[in-house]
């Protein structure tokens, strides 16, 4: 509580309705409804009233989470396009060396996952033994929604395209699909929508970064993120590729490292800002450009595994940290595009693969202009699922089975 003593508390007005949460950030004050929360929404409950309910302020001057995370909420929204971009050349058969580097994005989301968690739970986890509950609570809050959603689209596809899996066997992947669980046919691991895998290695990433962050102290972290790069490095060696994944039992722990050394990069990217010796106020073109840069590289085989370590290791760590610490406002395209990163993310395939089928055999011309109009469709799907599913989704769920908690002070 002293540490937000001096915030000002400002009564009700007249305006607003019973159970209102008025909100004040960076002396400014906003009227909310309890269940519309941002999901990185993070304040400090100063005193109750009787009518009224909280009053909730973020310390003056200084930096939460949900402000700081705004600040890096679009990169994701752009590395969703890129995996977007990847999966529209696989189906349209693009020539050779046309986004045939977008899965780098699946790392880069990875690693945005290891900086936001550590900035979100890292020190509740260390402080409180309790609070690895809510966290993995607070996990499947986030994520189910869209989850939901995918599968329903993925469903919907299957159940539509001729070829398809007959519908017993559609529901039964679907079930499997709603905890992100792929179908086991012999050795091979088939997932129901196919980008769900990176979800399964998310999560299990989270929950051994959550039971053992109380031992993470900043040399064990370096020497874990260490001897991960050591293993990524000789085991994209030994596979001739790094963009493994769940595909069959045999590529469990090479996707598993994968992950790891994804999300450990990130955890080492929140340290670094942490520690706040690191000033630097990047554009976002420059970032944009960065995160890019794959996209455009040839699909030449001897320059792939060390472009995609580079970015494992080096490039997506510093465009997450540089991401955080900007100061500049962004445009309201890139905040929207920031908002559907994870329902782009999570509905985008089915999608895909449907308007696909309508360009198949035709010009590479043709495809590409069809290229445009995806991606322009897996948008609007994914507008629709924020809008009607994600965010109400949210809202329900995060005042049933979460807590509003203290806010996050970094310097």
């Amino acid at each position: 509580m002293s540490e937000h003593q001096n915030a000002r508390i400002v009564k009700p007005s007249k305006s607003c309705r019973p159970g209102t949460v008025l909100v004040k950030k960076h002396d400014r004050l906003v009227c909310r409804c309890p269940r519309q929360f941002s999901r990185y929404s993070c304040f400090a409950p100063l005193n109750r009233d009787k009518r009224w309910g909280n009053v909730y302020a973020a310390c003056p001057g200084r930096r939460t989470l949900e402000t700081s995370l705004c600040r890096i909420g679009w990169v994701e929204g752009v590395a969703a396009l890129m995996v977007v971009a990847y999966h529209i050349g696989i189906f349209l058969k693009f020539p050779s060396g046309i986004t045939v580097h977008g899965n780098i994005a699946v790392d880069f989301f990875l690693c945005l996952s290891g900086f936001v968690l550590a900035f979100a739970h890292e020190r509740r986890l260390r402080e409180n033994g309790g609070e690895l509950a809510r966290f993995l609570m607070s996990r499947v809050v986030r994520l189910w929604p869209s989850v939901l959603a995918g599968s329903v689209a993925a469903l919907l596809v299957a159940l539509g395209m001729a070829g398809g899996p007959g519908a017993s066997s559609a529901y039964r992947a679907f079930a499997l699909s709603l905890v992100v669980l792929p179908r086991l046919e012999g050795q091979n691991l088939v997932w129901f929508n196919g980008v769900y895998w990176s979800l399964f290695a998310e999560i299990l990433v989270n929950l051994l970064w959550a039971v053992s962050v109380k031992a993470l102290g900043n040399r064990g972290l370096i020497t874990i993120a260490f001897v991960l790069s050591v293993a990524i490095t000789w085991i994209a060696i030994d596979h001739n590729s790094v963009h493994f994944f769940y595909q069959s039992v045999d590529m469990i722990v090479p996707t598993t490292v994968r992950a790891l050394a994804s999300f450990c990069m990130g955890v080492v990217a929140y340290r670094i800002y942490e520690a706040r010796r690191v000033k630097a106020d990047v554009a976002p073109v420059i970032l944009i450009a960065a995160l890019l840069f794959p996209m455009i590289v040839p699909g030449v085989s001897w320059f792939g595994i060390p472009l995609s370590l580079f970015y494992i290791l080096c490039a997506n760590p510093m465009i997450v940290l540089l991401g955080a610490l900007g100061q500049r406002e962004q445009s309201r395209v890139l905040t929207w595009l920031g908002n559907i990163s994870f329902p782009l993310y999570a509905t985008h395939l089915p999608v895909v693969m449907l308007l696909s089928r309508l360009m198949a055999g035709q010009p590479l011309a043709e495809r590409l202009i069809a290229a445009v109009g995806i991606v322009g469709a897996a948008l609007i799907v994914a507008e629709v699922v924020r809008r009607f599913v994600e965010k109400p989704a949210l809202a329900y769920l995060g005042a049933r089975l979460l807590v509003p908690r203290r806010a996050v002070s970094v310097g």
